[in-house]
C-alpha cells in the first residue's frame, strides 16, 4: 500500500514471503511499498533480523532488488539473478497517484524537501531487541472483517453521472468522492433520488449527510429523506434543508425508525440549477 491507496489495507500480523512482494511488471520499477506499519522482521535460515518504530508508524520494502537495479532494466529478464533480499525503512514515501499513466499524486501526498523528518526505530536481531527496558505493546483495532458484515448498496438512482459522480459514492465512506446527477451526455433535472438497501433490519435515530467537499456546484437545499422496510411502503421522516458548505449535517428522527431501505430525494439546489451533488449520506 501506499499514502494514497491505504483505505483497503486493515492493520493486522502480516506474513509473505520477500519473492512474493515483487510485481511482474512489464518495465520493473518500485514496488512492494508497505506503509503504517509499527515493525517489521525478516526471518530465513532458522535467523530473524527485525527493524520496530520507537514513535510514530514507518514505512518499509523488502524485495531482492535495490533502486538502481529496478532502474536500469527495461525488462524483467534484465533484472540481476536474486541473491539477497533489499530492506528499505521510509519516514515518509511518496503517493502514486495515477502512476505512469495518470496525473501524479495530490500535494499532500508528494513528500518534499521543505521539512525536518525524524523516524525513531531499533533494527537488529531478537536478543538486542529484548534488552529495551520498556516497549509499548500496539494494540490492534477490532477486525471488522470478522464481525457482521453491513454493507449498503445502491439499488435505485435517478441519475448519477458515470465514473465521477456514481451513486455508490453516497455510501462509500470516503468524503472526497461524490454522487452527481448526470451532465455528460444529457442534462437531468429536480427532483434527483438514491434508493439504498443497507443489507440487514436496523434502527436508526436519524441521518448525518455530507455536502461535496470542493465546492458548491449542485450543492442539494431542499431534500426529503424515507424510510422502508421491503422496499415497497415507504415512510417520510426528514424534509428539511441543507446548509451549504462542507460540514456534516445531523438530522434527528422524531422517533426511532425501523428501516431495511431508504431514499434521498433532492429537490432544487442552492443555485437554482439543475444539478444534485453529495458526499455521504449515513445512517445512525
Amino acid at each position: 500500500n501506499y499514502p494514497d491507496r491505504v483505505s483497503g489495507a486493515f492493520t493486522g500480523w502480516w506474513q509473505r514471503g520477500v519473492a512474493e512482494m515483487v510485481e511482474r511488471y512489464a518495465k520493473p520499477q518500485d514496488m512492494g511499498m508497505r506503509c503504517g506499519a509499527a515493525w517489521t522482521a525478516l526471518m530465513g535460515g532458522g535467523k530473524m533480523f527485525i527493524a520496530m518504530s520507537l514513535g510514530e508508524p514507518f514505512s518499509f520494502s523488502a524485495i531482492p532488488y535495490s533502486p538502481a537495479e529496478l532502474a536500469l532494466a527495461m525488462h524483467p529478464e534484465e533484472l540481476p539473478e536474486v541473491t539477497k533480499t533489499e530492506l528499505g525503512i521510509f519516514a515518509a514515501v511518496r503517493g502514486l497517484g495515477g502512476a505512469s499513466c495518470g496525473p501524479g499524486p495530490l500535494g499532500k501526498d508528494i513528500v518534499r524537501n521543505n521539512k525536518t523528518f525524524v523516524l525513531d526505530f531499533i533494527i537488529g536481531a531478537p536478543s538486542d531487541i529484548n534488552k529495551l527496558p520498556y516497549l509499548p505493546h500496539p494494540e490492534l483495532p477490532p477486525d471488522i472483517r470478522t464481525g457482521e458484515d453491513i454493507v449498503p448498496t445502491v439499488v435505485a438512482c435517478s441519475s448519477a453521472e458515470p465514473g465521477e459522480g456514481d451513486a455508490e459514492h453516497l455510501v462509500d465512506g470516503d468524503l472526497s468522492t461524490i454522487w452527481h446527477s448526470q451532465y455528460g451526455v444529457t442534462l437531468t433535472k429536480y427532483p434527483h433520488s438514491v434508493t439504498v438497501d443497507m443489507g440487514r433490519d436496523l434502527t436508526a435515530k436519524g441521518v448525518s449527510i455530507w455536502q461535496r467537499q470542493n465546492g458548491p456546484n449542485g450543492n442539494v437545499k431542499n431534500f426529503k429523506f424515507e424510510v422502508s422496510e421491503d422496499g415497497k411502503a415507504w415512510r417520510e421522516v426528514v424534509a428539511l434543508q441543507l446548509k451549504q458548505g462542507a460540514a456534516e449535517q445531523k438530522f434527528t428522527f422524531a422517533a426511532p425508525e425501523k428501516l431495511h431501505y431508504w431514499r434521498f430525494t433532492g429537490l432544487n439546489e442552492h443555485n437554482g440549477r439543475e444539478f444534485a451533488s453529495l458526499a455521504e449520506i449515513r445512517v445512525e
